[in-house]
């Protein structure tokens, strides 16, 4: 039986699982979302389908810590597994896709290079 996480892990397999920490970065914000839709029926009851997503943010990354996402995330995505906290405030872990952005914005005036809000898509998340 896998252990209770405590903290953001991220692996390419269950048990390879790590702490971000132990990977040389910083913990998050985070975003659950419980399902992928809401749809109202006719009686006006609100109901959620389709998988939970996640959403980690950095409002800014070093090129080694990027480097480090860019090393188990490839751009285009991948299945991979993650630990984040859910809506009820504790750290489950989930198999699901993970992709980087499209997108980002680059500053470096004094040539190092900062990543500049980086957000992580977590889409299928299944619980393990």
């Amino acid at each position: 039986m896998p252990l209770t996480p405590t903290t953001f892990e991220l692996g390419t397999t269950l048990g390879g699982i790590a702490s971000l920490a132990s990977l040389g970065l910083l913990a998050p914000e985070s975003q659950y979302i419980d399902f992928s839709q809401r749809v109202v029926s006719a009686d006006g009851i609100a109901h959620g389908l389709g998988y939970p997503s996640a959403v980690w943010h950095y409002g800014f990354m070093s090129q080694a810590e990027y480097d480090i996402l860019r090393g188990i995330i490839p751009s285009l995505g991948k299945a991979i597994f993650i630990s984040t906290l859910n809506n009820d405030g504790d750290y489950k872990t989930f198999a699901c896709n993970a992709a980087m952005p499209e997108t980002f914005t680059m500053r470096g005036p004094d040539s190092k290079i900062r990543y500049i809000d980086v957000s992580i898509n977590f889409t299928h998340l299944v619980i393990q």
